[in-house]
């Protein structure tokens, strides 16, 4: 059976934070890079099982609720996003999507009007915390860029959140840092400044910064003092510290993020162990 290994956990109890009061409890997921249909593969890995393992080993019972960052299709089709949503039911778990590069923005959003529209929720409420969703997708590009109505709406939630004395956990596809590999320098993130002037007046408010896009484990304080927070994928990865495209041997994951109500976070990411890895390790790109 296939099993999860924890790594980078900072967590010291999993229940109760120093105050006594216990955390909820945030799972992320990230570029499952889905097919339409189900034989499809990803450089030689079969994305639908590897995302369907990853649930397998979620601890659904000490779960509040899922956000799932972006990639959600590799080839941005209605059975890919039908197909993941089909896998999460059974859950019985709330969760969210925000589009990435491989994304349909658009086919994503009224997929989410027609099952009740909270799947595609751009901000969500949980006691002392707002997640603020994002949408970086520029059609057509790798690379990611939030618009003037996005910006505007990260601001809106910002100061929402400040007037209701919560913490902010703001969700995104594309790397506003720099990834660790030189191929990465032009896709992520490109309006950063941007981005950053909108947070510098909330910096208090702003817990975290979590992403994914560049298939890695990354968890960081950057130049702005703000925590950048970037999660492997349930697929393939990508090795870091390298000049060229390469994947890496590292098996499907998830993270988990324990929320306080002292507006610490605790987390670590899940690997899957005994894990069949069928990739093509000669590829030079996707």
């Amino acid at each position: 059976m296939t099993q999860v290994r924890p790594s980078q956990t900072k967590r010291q109890d999993l229940d109760e934070s120093s105050t006594g009061a216990g955390p909820v409890r945030v799972v992320q997921m990230t570029d499952p890079h889905l097919f339409g249909s189900s034989d499809r593969t990803l450089l030689g890995l079969n994305t639908r099982n590897s995302f369907q393992q990853v649930l397998n080993q979620l601890p659904t019972d000490s779960i509040d609720r899922i956000v799932l960052t972006g990639d959600i299709a590799q080839d941005a089709s209605a059975p890919a996003y039908e197909n993941l949503i089909t896998m999460l039911e059974p859950l019985g778990l709330p969760f969210h999507w925000l589009p990435g590069n491989h994304d349909n923005a658009s086919l994503m959003a009224k997929i989410a009007a027609a099952h009740g529209g909270g799947i595609g929720g751009k901000s969500i409420d949980m006691g002392r915390w707002r997640l603020i969703l994002l949408d970086t997708s520029v059609p057509g590009e790798v690379y990611g860029e939030l618009s003037a109505n996005e910006l505007d709406h990260l601001q809106s939630q910002l100061l929402a959140a400040q007037k209701q004395d919560q913490f902010c956990l703001i969700c995104l596809h594309h790397n506003p840092v720099p990834g660790t590999s030189e191929w990465m320098l032009d896709i992520g993130l490109q309006n950063v400044k941007a981005f950053q002037q909108v947070l510098r007046p909330f910096q208090d408010r702003i817990a975290a910064v979590l992403f994914g896009h560049i298939h890695q484990n990354i968890d960081r304080d950057g130049e702005d003092g703000i925590r950048y927070i970037c999660t492997p994928s349930t697929s393939i990865q990508f090795k870091p510290h390298v000049r060229d495209f390469e994947l890496d041997t590292l098996h499907p994951a998830y993270r988990w993020l324990d929320l306080y109500d002292d507006g610490h976070i605790e987390t670590g990411v899940c690997h899957l162990q005994d894990f069949e890895l069928t990739i093509d390790m000669s590829a030079p790109g996707y």
